[in-house]
Protein backbone atom coordinates (compact mmCIF):
# COMPACT_ATOMS: atom_id res chain seq x y z
CA UNK A 1 0.00 0.00 0.00
CA UNK A 2 1.04 3.83 -0.63
CA UNK A 3 0.16 6.50 1.74
CA UNK A 4 0.34 10.48 0.78
CA UNK A 5 1.07 12.78 3.96
CA UNK A 6 2.42 15.44 5.70
CA UNK A 7 3.95 16.28 8.79
CA UNK A 8 2.35 18.71 11.14
CA UNK A 9 4.16 18.68 14.10
CA UNK A 10 6.71 16.65 16.58
CA UNK A 11 8.05 16.48 19.62
CA UNK A 12 10.58 15.00 21.50
CA UNK A 13 10.34 12.72 24.85
CA UNK A 14 12.35 10.63 26.82
CA UNK A 15 10.54 7.47 28.17
CA UNK A 16 12.12 5.98 30.81
CA UNK A 17 15.45 4.96 29.22
CA UNK A 18 15.07 5.80 25.71
CA UNK A 19 14.84 8.91 23.85
CA UNK A 20 11.65 8.74 21.30
CA UNK A 21 10.82 11.36 18.45
CA UNK A 22 7.39 11.94 17.89
CA UNK A 23 5.33 13.17 14.89
CA UNK A 24 1.90 13.52 13.94
CA UNK A 25 0.11 14.70 10.74
CA UNK A 26 -2.22 14.13 8.39
CA UNK A 27 -2.87 11.54 4.97
CA UNK A 28 -3.98 12.67 2.06
CA UNK A 29 -7.46 11.51 2.84
CA UNK A 30 -7.43 12.87 5.90
CA UNK A 31 -6.98 10.43 8.23
CA UNK A 32 -4.04 11.44 10.98
CA UNK A 33 -1.29 9.38 11.83
CA UNK A 34 1.40 9.48 15.02
CA UNK A 35 4.75 8.30 14.16
CA UNK A 36 7.07 7.43 16.87
CA UNK A 37 10.29 6.80 16.84
CA UNK A 38 12.64 5.02 19.47
CA UNK A 39 15.72 5.58 20.31
CA UNK A 40 16.80 7.86 16.90
CA UNK A 41 20.76 8.12 16.37
CA UNK A 42 21.66 11.53 18.78
CA UNK A 43 25.15 12.96 17.63
CA UNK A 44 27.29 16.16 18.30
CA UNK A 45 30.23 17.33 16.73
CA UNK A 46 33.92 18.12 18.81
CA UNK A 47 37.22 19.25 17.24
CA UNK A 48 39.33 16.38 15.94
CA UNK A 49 42.36 18.17 17.73
CA UNK A 50 40.10 18.33 20.86
CA UNK A 51 41.06 14.96 22.96
CA UNK A 52 38.93 15.15 25.96
CA UNK A 53 35.78 12.72 26.05
CA UNK A 54 32.31 13.86 27.74
CA UNK A 55 31.16 10.58 29.77
CA UNK A 56 28.57 8.81 28.43
CA UNK A 57 29.66 9.44 24.75
CA UNK A 58 30.72 7.17 22.20
CA UNK A 59 33.47 9.17 20.18
CA UNK A 60 33.64 8.37 16.57
CA UNK A 61 36.15 9.82 14.20
CA UNK A 62 34.52 10.92 10.88
CA UNK A 63 35.63 12.38 7.02
CA UNK A 64 33.61 15.82 8.01
CA UNK A 65 35.11 18.97 8.08
CA UNK A 66 33.91 22.38 10.29
CA UNK A 67 32.93 25.52 8.32
CA UNK A 68 36.50 26.32 9.22
CA UNK A 69 38.14 23.50 7.15
CA UNK A 70 39.03 21.76 10.56
CA UNK A 71 38.04 17.62 10.82
CA UNK A 72 35.76 17.35 13.36
CA UNK A 73 34.70 13.63 15.57
CA UNK A 74 31.09 12.59 15.72
CA UNK A 75 29.73 12.01 19.82
CA UNK A 76 27.11 9.75 20.01
CA UNK A 77 24.98 9.36 22.85
CA UNK A 78 21.89 6.66 23.97
CA UNK A 79 19.67 9.13 25.56
CA UNK A 80 19.11 13.21 25.06
CA UNK A 81 19.61 13.44 28.74
CA UNK A 82 23.36 12.33 28.21
CA UNK A 83 23.81 14.80 25.38
CA UNK A 84 22.72 17.48 27.27
CA UNK A 85 25.08 16.77 29.84
CA UNK A 86 27.86 16.41 27.85
CA UNK A 87 26.83 19.67 25.61
CA UNK A 88 27.11 21.65 29.41
CA UNK A 89 30.20 19.81 30.49
CA UNK A 90 31.66 21.24 27.15
CA UNK A 91 30.61 24.57 27.65
CA UNK A 92 32.16 24.86 31.44
CA UNK A 93 35.50 23.29 29.75
CA UNK A 94 35.30 26.38 26.70
CA UNK A 95 35.47 23.66 24.30
CA UNK A 96 33.15 24.21 21.15
CA UNK A 97 30.63 21.84 19.82
CA UNK A 98 29.26 21.80 16.62
CA UNK A 99 25.59 21.56 15.58
CA UNK A 100 24.24 20.79 19.76
CA UNK A 101 21.58 23.25 19.42
CA UNK A 102 20.07 21.18 16.25
CA UNK A 103 16.73 19.93 17.77
CA UNK A 104 16.46 15.88 17.40
CA UNK A 105 13.07 15.89 15.15
CA UNK A 106 14.82 18.53 12.93
CA UNK A 107 17.44 16.67 12.90
CA UNK A 108 16.20 13.11 12.30
CA UNK A 109 14.12 14.84 9.72
CA UNK A 110 16.84 16.53 7.68
CA UNK A 111 19.08 13.09 8.42
CA UNK A 112 16.24 11.14 6.41
CA UNK A 113 15.41 13.51 3.56
CA UNK A 114 11.95 13.77 4.49
CA UNK A 115 10.91 17.96 3.99
CA UNK A 116 7.18 17.67 5.84
CA UNK A 117 5.09 15.44 2.79
CA UNK A 118 6.34 12.33 2.30
CA UNK A 119 4.84 8.71 0.62
CA UNK A 120 4.73 5.59 2.28
CA UNK A 121 4.86 2.35 0.84
CA UNK A 122 4.20 -0.40 3.43
CA UNK A 123 2.68 -3.22 4.36
CA UNK A 124 -0.71 -3.94 6.27
CA UNK A 125 -0.81 -5.79 9.36
CA UNK A 126 -3.42 -7.70 10.78
CA UNK A 127 -2.85 -7.41 14.41
CA UNK A 128 -5.45 -4.32 14.88
CA UNK A 129 -8.07 -2.18 13.30
CA UNK A 130 -5.19 0.39 12.63
CA UNK A 131 -2.85 0.07 10.02
CA UNK A 132 0.54 -0.49 11.30
CA UNK A 133 3.70 -0.45 9.13
CA UNK A 134 6.95 -2.47 9.49
CA UNK A 135 9.72 -1.41 11.54
CA UNK A 136 12.69 0.49 9.64
CA UNK A 137 15.15 1.69 11.50
CA UNK A 138 13.45 1.24 14.60
CA UNK A 139 10.18 3.22 13.99
CA UNK A 140 7.12 2.41 13.11
CA UNK A 141 4.04 4.66 11.94
CA UNK A 142 0.51 3.93 13.00
CA UNK A 143 -2.51 5.40 10.89
CA UNK A 144 -5.57 5.26 12.59
CA UNK A 145 -8.82 4.82 10.89
CA UNK A 146 -10.86 7.56 13.52
CA UNK A 147 -11.11 11.12 12.56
Amino acid sequence: MTYDGFILSSKQAQIGNATQLIFQGRLSDGRRFHWTVTCPRIVIFIDHNQKWTPPGAVRKSLKLKSLRGDFVDGLYFGRSSDMFHARKACEDRHILTYEADVNLAARFLMEHFIQGAFVLKANRSKKKPAVSFLPIRKFILVISHRN
